[in-house]
């Protein structure tokens, strides 16, 4: 009784100071102290805090954290909330962060909790725990994570299309709010019925869930793009479509998932069986915008009077996906001697999926299919009426041996196999517009869109088996040296065969029967049938050095090889020879026929400790990564396997440098000063980097080759990161710290004349200062004053901000 009694005083006295913080005001979101400059900065914070004498009596086994927050943004609070995952201009708060735990008989009863206002992020975590038999453990979390959704950046003229003016420096941000968030969430159950030298037995139920928009790099299209640029002195052309409108993604998910599991041990042998059921439902969707704002001209009828019409068009790309999975596992782990040990595993899978969708041009978003739509165009390409479902099963079996022949050596061989077999069909309404025309050449006039529906069904198989097999041998014998290698080899085979049937004219009644056969759904229009060929190789071998106490020495290289052939068994998008007369069309999907990637990694560690209160950190990572392809050039039949294939020549090169160093000094017991720098340099070229392209569209015979037209630029990323950390310990009570950190990159180019330009470039400084403040031994008072400045010159800083970040938050400990 006395017991309870102390139990439920302690819980009294937390729930009265939790209620007197919250009545002070809401605190700071997050699960740290406060927003700081970075996630390497707060973790650094929170390791630098000096701990706070206490008397041997006093143990504070609870706590509970308030706080309040406030970030004051200039310009784009969007890209704020992106980078550093906080609300913006509005008070957040309350408990951060909340521990109880009492001992009840044997028992341990724990609560942790964290409630965040106006950001979603909120943890009840509850769990009891008894030796004698097991535990029990029920919680509920969520977090927001905040998304920019504004699109991309055209630097494009001013100018002018069919009358209607564009401004040059076109940004699309008010087509939309950009301030965009996902919500996730988990509630959960968990028991384990661990009674001793019985099987042990759990069970955990989590339903979790994604819920919000977010945005989409696949973005829409305009010729909001400017005016003509200058050629030889005149003007030439008009930029032309580019595609940078902001598109949502629209998400929602909800997941059910059953685990059971059961563990014992015989002699010396483990054994343990699972099993899993995993329910899953999304409604997905894809907001895009189409040339918002445009006009273009048609004609009516035959008639010669023509007119304006807007081109503008909302795309909706909608997915509904209903699936269940099952998976059934099993482990062994068998220690025979000191030398040997055997650990097999095994698992099977299967998973039903059904799904629906439609992909529609309207007016507005989430609107049904209209054949009618009057700013519908040509090649307007959708879907509606999809349905279909798909059933995979997977097969996974390994095997490792532990061998450790002596007491240094120890040698790792391993083997694992896995068969996947998948199957696929899916009905559905595709939807295409033609325009109709009158005339020829410059005098051809549109005055009407044609709709051309098709009822078609796909179908396809899968089978995919991959056999693997390792090696890993690691050796210590040699005084202050520690030596390791790796090799892994794997061989596959996939066999995919796919056909695409057309069910007959959808308006048409009568269409032909549908059996499910491959080549009797009605009129063929997509058969193809491939097997691939892969061989992957990968090799690790390593040291670590420990000369001295004050430094060692760590270097690894890394090289990998996977080569993969496709060969088209039968292929009806085949290719005539140019020389007699024929065309090359359209030559993928099936044009690749062999591609080779190969990858070399060195890095080096060195961890260097001159003095007592000097520690150096350097590193440097080089990765080199290319791949070889090999094409067709023609088939002279449908059913032909003989092409005439391409000399291979590399298609990609990749080169990376990242280089980074931590530097940290204690010259006194009361300070300390960490800085930290990383620069990374990531360049991608292709066999067109550099290769200049001839214009088809010369204004005049004359002018056919004054210039050119295109020039591919290389790909980078390449990046700036560095940083400082003060701190210092004003007396036995008080602490304080001061954080910078430093971002740029440079790698936007304006190509715009050619095409949409890429890469970012932009600049980053933040500074973050910290005070905390014994009031007593169980009251922690913390207060925190930060700036950043961000500015955005991809986006001609549509995306830049600045702004304040204010904390003020206490600490009980009980």
């Amino acid at each position: 009784m006395k017991n309870e009694i102390s139990l439920m005083k302690r819980w009294m006295r937390a729930a009265a100071v939790a209620g007197l913080g919250l009545w002070a005001g809401p605190a700071l979101a997050g699960s740290e102290p406060a927003p700081a400059a970075s996630e390497k900065a707060v973790a650094s914070e929170k390791a630098a805090e000096v701990p706070t004498e206490v008397a041997e009596e006093e143990v504070f086994n609870n706590w509970v954290e308030v706080g309040i927050g406030y970030n004051s943004i200039n310009e784009n609070d969007a890209q704020f909330n992106q980078r550093f995952g906080l609300p913006s201009d509005q008070f957040y708060g309350g408990i951060q962060d909340l521990h109880m735990e009492q001992g009840i008989g044997n028992a341990l009863l724990s609560i942790d909790g964290r409630f965040i206002y106006d950001n979603m992020d909120n943890l009840i975590d509850i769990k009891y725990e008894d030796p004698d038999w097991g535990y029990v453990n029920v919680g509920y979390k969520e977090f927001r994570t905040w998304y920019d959704g504004s699109g991309g950046y055209y630097p494009g003229n001013a100018g002018s299309t069919n009358g209607v003016n564009f401004p040059a420096k076109d940004w699309f941000k008010d087509l939309h709010d950009d301030e965009l968030h996902l919500d996730r969430g988990e509630l959960w159950f968990e028991a384990g019925l661990l009674l001793p030298d019985l099987p042990q037995f759990t069970f955990r139920y989590t339903h979790d869930w994604r819920d919000g928009q977010k945005g989409s790099t696949i973005w829409g299209d305009s010729n909001r793009t400017g005016g003509y640029y200058q050629r030889g002195g005149r003007p030439f052309k008009a930029y032309g479509t580019r595609a940078y409108l902001p598109t949502l993604l629209d998400i929602d998910e909800v997941r059910d998932t059953f685990d059971l599991d059961v563990t014992h041990t015989i002699g010396n042998t483990d054994f343990g069986i699972g099993g899993r059921l995993e329910l899953l439902e999304e409604d997905n969707a894809r907001y895009s915008y189409r040339r918002p704002g445009e006009f273009g001209v048609k004609q009516e009828g035959l008639a010669a009077t023509r007119y304006p019409v807007e081109v503008g068009r909302h795309l909706t790309t909608r997915e509904k996906i209903y699936s269940d999975m099952w998976n059934a596992h099993g482990f062994t782990e068998t220690r025979f001697n000191d030398v040997f040990t055997l650990t097999t595993g095994g698992s099977f899978t299967a998973m039903d999926v059904d799904f629906t969708g439609q992909r529609v041009y309207a007016g507005e978003f989430d609107q049904d299919y209209d054949a009618w739509y009057n700013n519908i165009q040509n090649r307007d390409e959708g879907y509606y009426d999809l349905v279909g479902g798909a059933f995979m099963k997977q097969y996974v079996g390994n095997v490792n041996l532990i061998i450790t022949p002596f007491e240094h050596l120890t040698i790792v061989p391993a083997f694992r196999v896995e068969f996947m077999d998948r199957d696929s069909v899916s009905d559905f309404v595709e939807t295409n517009f033609a325009d109709q025309s009158v005339g020829a050449g410059k005098a051809k006039q549109t005055f009407s869109t044609r709709e051309i529906p098709i009822h078609l069904r796909n179908m396809g198989t899968r089978e995919d088996v991959e056999l693997t097999e390792s090696l890993e041998i690691r050796y210590s014998g040699v005084p202050d040296w520690v030596f390791y290698i790796r090799g892994e080899w794997s061989d596959g085979e996939t066999h995919l065969k796919e056909s695409e049937s057309e069910l007959g004219a959808y308006e048409y009644e009568g269409a032909p029967f549908i059996d499910g056969d491959w080549h009797d759904v009605g009129v063929t229009e997509l058969f193809r049938d491939t097997n691939t060929d892969r061989f992957m190789q990968k090799y690790v071998a390593g040291v670590n050095w420990y000369p001295t106490h004050t430094i060692n020495l760590s270097a690894q290289y890394f090289y990998k090889e996977k080569d993969i052939d496709y060969a088209f068994l039968t292929d009806w998008e085949y290719y005539a020879d140019p020389a007699d007369g024929g065309s090359t069309g359209d030559l993928y999907p099936s044009f690749i026929r062999e591609q080779d990637f190969q990858t070399h990694d060195l890095n080096v560690r060195l961890t260097w400790r001159p003095c007592s209160f000097m520690t150096s950190v350097s590193r440097y990572d080089l990765q080199h990564t290319t791949i070889d392809t090999r094409g067709d050039y023609y088939r002279v039949s449908d059913f032909d396997d003989s092409a005439t294939a391409l000399d291979s020549i590399e298609t990609c090169q990749v080169d990376s440098h990242i280089f980074s160093q931590s530097l940290t000094v204690s010259p006194f017991q009361w300070m300390y000063i960490q800085g930290y720098g990383t620069f990374s340099f990531n360049e991608m070229e292709t066999p067109v980097y550099g290769r200049e392209l001839p214009g088809n569209n010369a204004i005049s015979p004359a002018t056919l080759d004054a210039g050119y037209l295109s020039i591919v630029g290389q790909s980078r990323n390449s990046y700036w990161n560095a940083g400082a950390l003060l701190g210092v310990q004003i007396d036995d009570k008080t602490s304080f710290q001061c954080a910078y950190s430093f971002y740029q990159c440079d790698n936007w180019v304006d190509d715009s004349f050619q095409t949409m330009p890429y890469g970012s470039e932009g600049e980053e400084h933040t500074i973050m200062a910290t005070v905390n403040r014994e009031i007593t031994r169980n009251i922690i008072l913390t207060l925190r004053y930060g700036h950043v400045d961000y500015k955005d010159v991809t986006s001609d800083n549509n995306n830049s901000f600045d702004g304040h970040l204010a904390y003020a938050g206490m600490k009980f400990k009980f």
